[in-house]
Order: C-alpha cells, then structure tokens, then sequence
C-alpha cells in the first residue's frame, strides 16, 4: 500500500518521514523489504543540514530510529496473517472448464486477449456466479473505458438463474486516470468489508500512455498501482480479476502451448510478475485453423465465438493447462476435451462409445459436447 495513504494513520514523527522516503521507498512493502540502514541512509540524505522540526540536528539519528521504528511496526501490522479457518480456500465459482485448474478464488487473476474475444463477459461471469453463489458478498467493477454494458450484465444474470437483488451488490465505478482516481477507489474497496471481487477492466488504458520506451516512469507507476492491488486482495482474501488487452508476438509466443499463438498480454513482462494467475484468451480460429480447416471456416460463418483459454502462469497450479469456451455473447459453454478422470474417458478405455472421436477436429471431437446444451437453451 502506498505509505502516503496511511499518513493519516501515523503518529507525526512518522509520518513526517513518509515525504522524506520518497520517491526510493514509496509503499508498505518496500519498507518492510528494505534494509533498515539503508532507510536509514536515505533519511539522513533527504534531511540534509535541516536544523528545524521534529529532526534537528540534535540528537537526529535517535529521532529517526525511533520514527522509523513505529513506521515499520504500522508496516508490519498491515501484512495479513493467515491461519485457521482463514486459511481454507474458497471454491472457485468461474468458468467451469477451469475449475480444476484454478481451486482458489483469492489472488490476482489477469486476462488478457485481443478486442473482442470475450475478456469482459468472462469477468462479468466471474463476478456474477460469485454473487449468486455467496449472497452476502459484494463486487466492485474499476470501468476504464466506459464500456461497462448494465444490459448485458441483465442478460447474464438472468441466464444464469440470479435475482434481480444480486445486480444491486454490483458496484460500478468508472476510473480514467492511474492517481488518484484508482487508488481513491481502492480505499473504498477496502472499506467494504463484504466485497469479493474486484474487476478492473481495462488496465491498459490506465497505463498504455505512460509505458513509452523512453521512459521508465510508467512501469515504476504500473508496479506501484499493482502492489497496492496485490496487498488489497490478499489482505481481504478476495480475487481481483484484471483484463488486459494484447499485443503482437510474432513469430509465436514461446510461452504458450500453441505454436500458432502469435500475441501475448500488453504491458509486458512487469505486469506478468505481479499477478497470481495469467490467463490468454484467442480466437480458436487463429489458432487451430491452420491444421483444422473446419474451425478456420467456422471462425467466419459459424455461430456464436469459440474461444481459447490457457493458463500462461499460475503460482497455485500447473501452468500451460488449456480448454475451449463457446459463448453467444451471454452464456458460456465449456466445450473442451474432458480431464482424464472423468466419467466419459473412463468409459471410451473401457471399449464404449461416447459418440466423440478421440482424435480429429474440433467439430468432430468437441463438438457433440455442446450440443446438448444448445438442445436445453432452445
């Protein structure tokens, strides 16, 4: 957490020193993770030959060490502590295809993809079957572009069965600008001692015009906002979900599964080590439609988007693990090929016939997954 946001916090000697830090040290981490005699260092260079105020020159280093002691003991009695029945982790009440993959819904989640592959519906999804499934939690949706569509969020919560009531635990901000505007949102976050989710859509656009290869000040603002997430979220044990847009990686993406995968989230590596969990979603077309000729003409003319989710990175679970969505702009259906346990393979090893070809295109092998629910939607 930024340490000039606890400066009300503080007792004066304190926070008298929380200017003085800056810009070396600005958050709650970086006190915590850097040496003391170096904070130390730093002070006195920043104080000079100051003969005034609560440092003078008198008996100055005594002053600053006893300072510096209760800034880093308020420090310390921020860092969350988990035991208990604290430590139980919640189920997670995303997209079904990933439910095995992501046991948790506490951490930060980033997911990144191209315009219009889904990257919204699936946080909205995310942050609805969270409401539904815990009816006294609350989310909160950072709306950076002004996109947020109430109708669809409408839409979505009737078809997955919700009240009208759980639309009224959403709270929707829209946030244009890094300072103070997304920090002042999350104090509000952390005053809600309900809420669940947090979704900031789209993190790009806070941060794109600032990232210019002349200057490092975007990253160093990029890398300040996101610890102030990640001790936001792990504090309160809840799961934010950031959508990030993509850019170009061309010839492939070595770090995904697909060799056809030819982008990878924005904002580069900075962002990637400041996330739990870094799911990419692409076009199955793009990617599959090089070797299944059926799925590159569907990408065009069939109905409805089919969608590719992997895992580039996860702290709690195997990374490079992979399904496919279909979704009609409301509703998602997990059409990837079934885990190795389930009761369909055990069936196929015994010698049945599941009416799916073990190896082929898309059509043929995920295809008859889906089709019953269709069948239940019509």
């Amino acid at each position: 957490m930024l340490l000039k946001r606890l400066a009300s916090s503080l007792s004066p000697e304190a926070a008298a020193l929380v200017p003085l830090l800056d810009p070396q040290v600005r958050t709650t981490e970086a006190v915590i993770l850097t040496p003391r005699a170096t904070l130390h260092s730093i002070l006195v260079a920043a104080l000079g030959e100051q003969a005034e105020g609560s440092f003078a020159a008198a008996r100055r280093d005594a002053r600053i060490d006893a300072a510096l002691d209760m800034l880093l003991q308020h420090c310390l009695e921020r860092v969350p502590v988990a035991s208990g029945a604290g430590m139980r982790q919640r189920s997670w009440h995303g997209i079904g295809v990933l439910a095995g993959v992501l046991p948790s819904a506490s951490g930060v989640m980033e997911i990144a993809g191209g315009k219009g592959v889904g990257k919204s519906l699936f946080a909205l999804h995310a942050a609805l079957r969270t409401l539904i499934a815990e009816p006294d939690a609350t989310a909160h949706w950072v709306d950076t572009e002004g996109a947020f569509n109430a109708a669809r969020a409408k839409a979505v919560a009737t078809a997955l069965g919700a009240e009208g009531s759980v639309l009224e635990r959403l709270t929707v901000s829209r946030v244009f600008r890094l300072e103070p505007d997304l920090f002042d949102e999350l104090a509000r976050v952390r005053d809600d001692p309900a809420v669940r989710v947090l979704v900031i859509d789209n993190v790009a656009s806070l941060l794109r015009d600032a990232l210019m290869s002349t200057t490092a000040q975007g990253h160093a603002a990029m890398v300040v906002g996101m610890e102030e997430v990640a001790e936001l979220t792990h504090s309160k044990g809840m799961m934010t979900i950031v959508v990030n847009s993509a850019s170009s990686s061309i010839p492939s993406n070595p770090r995904s599964t697909f060799s056809t995968t030819t982008v990878k989230p924005a904002l580069g590596v900075t962002l990637t080590f400041t996330v739990d969990t870094e799911l990419l979603l692409q076009d199955t077309g793009r990617v599959f439609g090089f070797a299944d000729e059926g799925e590159r003409e569907r990408a065009t003319s069939g109905p409805g988007l089919r969608v590719l989710v992997e895992v580039l990175k996860s702290r709690s679970s195997p990374s490079g693990v992979w399904g496919v969505v279909e979704t009609d702009g409301i509703s998602l259906f997990d059409v990837a090929p079934p885990p190795e346990e389930d009761e369909r393979t055990l069936y196929r090893s015994a010698g049945g016939d599941t009416g799916r070809r073990a190896m082929g295109g898309l059509k043929e092998t995920l295809e008859p997954a889906i089709a019953p629910l269709r069948s239940r939607r019509t």
